[in-house]
């Protein structure tokens, strides 16, 4: 059976042109380019087990200074509807030949991490909204039988009933990330995705990542480990 494949998502983080090239760019984001295009030739979303999802970092040039991340990184940068805010090279080259493959989804943050990040397709995203929905419905009824006069009820009470529920959520076993910057945008979105997914095994591909410190990039990955990622080439 198809579904029952080890099911993998990659995650590209934040390579866009105003990281790699750009105001914040880096000669090492230069550098794992092609490591990335393995990456995204390796996990080719042909079906249910392979997802890519990318991040793109984007802000509004008028109010970016004025936020948090504005006065602690006081540089404009992927600002919407710029240059900058694309997906760089041969990266941004292979999302646009693939962008309507429904195995593959970019998320739109404008802070380091993303709750967004799921890799869910657009009938999954409903599904878990619903499904968000009908547990408020239980947690109302309690131990109580629902009403057929409660349109709640008619519109939930088959999903609260049903048993296989969790067979219709889509849950990775591996989460395999790479990016920029590794400091940043990569660990925060690595830590939020082994909350969301605690049972997913995350792999964090070094080589495929990179960061304007190599000290930060370095120690980003022990920590990364430290909090049982697998950390590999």
């Amino acid at each position: 059976m198809e579904n029952a494949e080890v099911k993998k998502l990659l995650v590209v983080i934040d390579y866009q042109n105003d990281f790699v090239s750009g105001v914040l760019g880096s000669e090492s984001a230069k550098r794992i380019e092609d490591p990335i295009m393995k990456l995204l030739t390796e996990f080719s979303p042909t079906g249910y087990a392979k997802r890519v999802a990318f991040t793109q970092d984007s802000h509004a040039e008028c109010s970016y200074m004025s936020t948090r991340e504005g006065k602690h990184l006081p540089v404009p940068h992927c600002l919407m509807d710029t240059d900058g805010e694309k997906l760089y090279g041969k990266v941004g080259l292979w999302y646009d030949n693939h962008k309507d493959n429904e195995f593959v989804s970019l998320v739109e943050k404008s802070g380091f991490g993303s709750l967004d990040l799921t890799g869910d397709t657009d009938e999954e995203e409903k599904f878990s909204r619903d499904l968000d929905d009908a547990f408020v419905l239980a947690n109302r009824l309690g131990d109580e039988e629902g009403s057929e006069d409660d349109p709640y009820w008619k519109k939930y009470g088959e999903m609260i009933n049903d048993a296989n529920i969790g067979d219709k959520m889509y849950t990775p076993d591996e989460i395999h990330i790479c990016g920029v910057a590794t400091n940043i945008c990569v660990i925060s979105n690595a830590i939020i995705l082994q909350t969301r997914y605690p049972q997913a095994e995350i792999y964090i591909h070094k080589t495929a990542c990179a960061s304007y410190d190599n000290n930060l990039h370095e120690m980003a990955l022990k920590i990364m480990e430290g909090l049982g990622m697998n950390v590999i080439d």
